[in-house]
C-alpha cells in the first residue's frame, strides 16, 4: 500500500480508538435508549441450536466494548474473558460499565474452570482471539505473517463438543449506527489428532478475522502488537 494511503488508515484508526471511549462511557445512555436503536442483529439465522454451550470467537473490530452488550440483550447473556485493569479503581468502574446489559466477566487469570462452568451449563463464552499469546499460543498464518494466537476456543470446543461463533460488532459509515454481524459458526468436528485439531480450527476463526479487517481496516487496533512474538523457527535461526 502506498504510504499516503498507510498514514489515511492509521489517522481513521486513532478517530475510531476515540469514538470508542467516548462511546463506551455512554453506555449507560445506550441501554435506557434501547440497544435495538444504535446497533441491527445481521446473520442471526446462522447461529446454532445447541445444549452443549456456545463460544464466541470475536475480535477488536468496530466496537468490541458495545458487543458484549449487544450479544448479551440481543442473543443471549453473555460471559467474556477479559484481563483486569492494572489501576484497581478505574477496573471497578471499567467492570460496572462492561457488565450493565447483565454481561458477566471472567477475570483472564485462571478463567479456564469458569468458562467450563458456564459452557457445562449451557451458557455462551466470549473470548477476543486476535491478541498476542506469546508463547502460550499457537502460530497460524494472519496477514501472510505467522502469528502466535490463544488456543483456547479451539481446546474447549473439542474437549465439550460445543460450536464456536464467530462475530464482532462493526461500525456503519462512520456514524454511532452499528451491526452485530454473526459471520460464520465452526463445529469441533475432531479428527482424533487433538494438536492439529486445535491448530485447524483456530487457523479458520483468524482467517476469518483477516478477511474482515481486510473490509474495515480503519476499525481493527493495529496497535496492538500482533505480531510481536516470533515462531519457534524464527528465534532458533536468530540465535
Amino acid at each position: 500500500m502506498p504510504a499516503a494511503g498507510i498514514k489515511r488508515i492509521a489517522k481513521e484508526v486513532y478517530r475510531h480508538i476515540g469514538l470508542i471511549i467516548i462511546e463506551a462511557l455512554r453506555v449507560g445512555r445506550i441501554l435506557k435508549d434501547g440497544i435495538h436503536n444504535y446497533v441491527e442483529l445481521e446473520g442471526g439465522e446462522k447461529l446454532p441450536k445447541t445444549d452443549k454451550g456456545m463460544i464466541i470467537a470475536t475480535a477488536h473490530i468496530g466496537n468490541w466494548e458495545l458487543a458484549g452488550h449487544a450479544a448479551s440483550l440481543m442473543i443471549m447473556p453473555m460471559h467474556s474473558v477479559a484481563r483486569p485493569l492494572d489501576n484497581p479503581r478505574l477496573n471497578k468502574y471499567v467492570m460496572a460499565l462492561r457488565e450493565m446489559s447483565g454481561q458477566k466477566i471472567i477475570g483472564k487469570h485462571g478463567a479456564v474452570r469458569d468458562m467450563l462452568n458456564v459452557l457445562k451449563s449451557g451458557g455462551a463464552v466470549t473470548l477476543l482471539m486476535d491478541q498476542d499469546a506469546r508463547r502460550h499460543g499457537v502460530f497460524v498464518d494472519f496477514f501472510g505473517r505467522p502469528t502466535s494466537t490463544w488456543p483456547t476456543a479451539a481446546a474447549l470446543s473439542l474437549r465439550l463438543g460445543c460450536p464456536i461463533v464467530f462475530g464482532f460488532v462493526r461500525r456503519l459509515d462512520g456514524r454511532f449506527k452499528y451491526k452485530l454481524i454473526v459471520d460464520s459458526v465452526f463445529e469441533p468436528q475432531p479428527t482424533g489428532n487433538h494438536k492439529e485439531d486445535v491448530h485447524r480450527i483456530t487457523q479458520q476463526i483468524t482467517s476469518r478475522i483477516e478477511a474482515r479487517v481486510r473490509e474495515c481496516p480503519e476499525q481493527w487496533l493495529w496497535v496492538h502488537r500482533r505480531w510481536k512474538t516470533p515462531p519457534p523457527e524464527n528465534e532458533e535461526g536468530e540465535s
